[in-house]
């Protein structure tokens, strides 16, 4: 929906209106006071300053409308949805290196398991202590993969 507000600064008051936000705290975000935005102070010019600070502060508003008051007052949602494929990107990159530890690990596992149930021939007594030597290193390396996903977190 375009909003035809003829005033710079009524636009940027319409802006901070709609954002919830007191117009005293959003003039001071951006450097300047209400004052500036009342009576007859509102005809006059706004201080580029104060522009690039409400651009840079404020990013999802749109700069034409800000500037002439043509289009919507917020950035398009091509923006939202390249954002949101960005992260869906990032997720799955994420996923697969977790999914990698996770892999590693069970490979881990699988090969000590193989390795104490070869010496199980000569051991049979000990099966009982067998069992909980492998529950243990089991317990070890998924305690181990978890801590390296949790760097692998940390890092990004």
């Amino acid at each position: 929906m375009d909003i035809k507000i003829s005033n710079i600064k009524e636009r940027i008051l319409y802006f901070a209106k709609n954002q919830n936000i007191s117009y005293e705290s959003f003039c001071e975000s951006i450097g300047m006071t209400y004052g500036s935005f009342k009576g007859v102070a509102k005809q006059r010019p706004l201080n580029s300053d104060a522009l690039e600070i409400l651009i840079t502060k404020y990013p999802e508003i749109n700069c034409e409308w800000l500037l002439i008051g043509k289009g919507v007052m917020l950035q398009k949602e091509e923006k939202t949805i390249e954002n949101v494929i960005s992260l869906e990107t990032s997720l799955r990159k994420e996923l697969d290196l977790k999914n990698q530890v996770i892999s590693h690990y069970k490979e881990k596992v699988t090969f000590l398991e193989d390795k104490i149930k070869a010496m199980g021939t000569d051991l049979e007594s000990d099966e009982p202590a067998l069992l909980q030597m492998i529950k243990e290193i089991h317990h070890i390396t998924v305690s181990n993969a978890i801590n390296d996903i949790i760097k692998v977190n940390e890092g990004e």
